[in-house]
């Protein structure tokens, strides 16, 4: 079955929106890569600096109304969901098509509260998905991803073109992690601007 582009399921997901966010997003994957390139650093360092950047300009980018518009943050916590139109999202490192994580299928009790149809179509789970490349001749991929509700299989799909931005690349001693999302790091910094909400981390 052929996938379709995700505003057919949600209008919020325009082009312009979609690639704002993928944009941040390789941002602070190019940046981390470049501070973490020490004999000290490993997977843990990488991948902790790096969603904890994501997470956090994601927020900051939110509170200080710098995206665009119909975007919403709806929990600030490590989960990281963000509201576009009527749907929520969130971010992960994990393959585009076959997610592992669970929590790619967890959403807030309102969601799941939803009719299953809704003004714009079928209930649907999305997720911002960065894959790591696997080779270095290979760029890592950054998609918007569309699964379904009940059996959880790409139904759409919306991927960001990174061919004419090349990325700095890691050594071949790099071990490729297993897929994370942000409840599997809980960066220690800004806890100040975390501590109301810690009661809702999971």
């Amino acid at each position: 079955m052929a996938l379709r582009h995700p505003c057919e399921y949600e209008p919020a997901f325009q082009d312009k929106t979609l690639k704002f966010f993928a944009h941040h997003i390789l941002e602070m994957y190019q940046q981390t890569l470049e501070d973490t390139y020490r004999p000290e650093d490993d997977n843990y360092t990488f991948w902790t600096k790096f969603f904890g950047r994501v997470k956090n300009r994601i927020i900051h980018l939110l509170d200080t109304q710098q995206v665009p518009d119909n975007v919403s943050l709806v929990d600030r916590s490590n989960k990281c969901i963000v509201g576009f139109g009527q749907t929520e999202c969130r971010f992960f490192n994990d393959s585009i098509l076959s997610p592992r994580k669970k929590g790619a299928f967890v959403r807030t009790e309102e969601f799941e509260q939803l009719d299953l149809f809704s003004t714009h179509g079928r209930k649907t789970y999305f997720n911002f998905v960065l894959q790591e490349p696997l080779t270095d001749e290979e760029q890592p991929r950054v998609a918007l991803v569309g699964y379904d509700y009940y059996n959880h299989q790409p139904v759409a799909l919306w991927e960001h073109d990174v061919s004419n931005k090349p990325l700095f690349v890691k050594s071949d001693d790099f071990i490729i992690p297993q897929s994370t999302e942000f409840d599997d790091f809980k960066p220690k910094f800004h806890e100040d601007k975390q501590s109301d909400t810690a009661s809702n981390e999971i």
